[in-house]
């Protein structure tokens, strides 16, 4: 080691741990810290250090429930953005967090707004515990996708209604010329 020693104020909660070897970090310890990573959180109390767990298991939380929505959301997917608090350590902590998504119908493409929605809808529901702002964005998912079908459904019917068209006014263009033929010949 470089010979760096740090002393803790002792008071009546203090324990020693002595240097083995010259040169070795002397290390004081008080009740109530408590040690992350190998490193002594020192300064914080009990109550902080409840509150550092607690902010760094949210943080883990928002951060994975915000990559279900990306890793489904596919192109539809912006980034997360995230609303950050500082821990007691001085460190930020994401406590909420958001995803754009593009929502929008492709215009006249029912068909293609239909499979849109369905992966908005599956990226909504995507983490393991989805919001209620979740539900409402796979809500809104499906009924653009209800709409959708309705648009393929009639533009289906007017296709085929057009073809019936083109086939009556091929079988007269037929019946037509049949009978030119008739009167020519007669």
């Amino acid at each position: 080691m470089n010979g760096y020693a740090e002393r803790a104020q002792a008071g009546p909660d203090a324990a020693s741990t002595p240097a083995t070897a010259q040169g070795e970090r002397t290390e004081t310890t008080r009740a109530g810290d408590a040690r992350a990573g190998g490193k002594v959180a020192e300064g914080l109390t009990a109550e902080q250090l409840v509150e550092l767990d607690k902010l760094k298991a949210r943080d883990t939380e928002v951060r994975q429930h915000e990559a279900a929505h990306q890793g489904a959301g596919g192109a539809y997917a912006g980034s997360a953005s995230f609303t950050f608090t500082r821990g007691p350590d001085g460190k930020r902590y994401a406590t909420g967090g958001e995803v754009s998504v593009d929502s929008a119908p492709i215009p006249g493409k029912p068909d293609e707004t239909i499979a849109k929605m369905r992966i908005i809808q599956q990226a909504a529901l995507a983490p393991a515990e989805p919001s209620s702002q979740d539900r409402r964005v796979a809500a809104q998912a499906a009924r653009a996708m209800l709409q959708a079908q309705s648009d393929l459904l009639q533009q289906q019917h007017a296709a085929q209604a057009n073809a019936g068209d083109d086939g009556r006014q091929r079988a007269r263009a037929a019946d037509a010329y049949r009978e030119g033929e008739r009167i020519s010949a007669g």
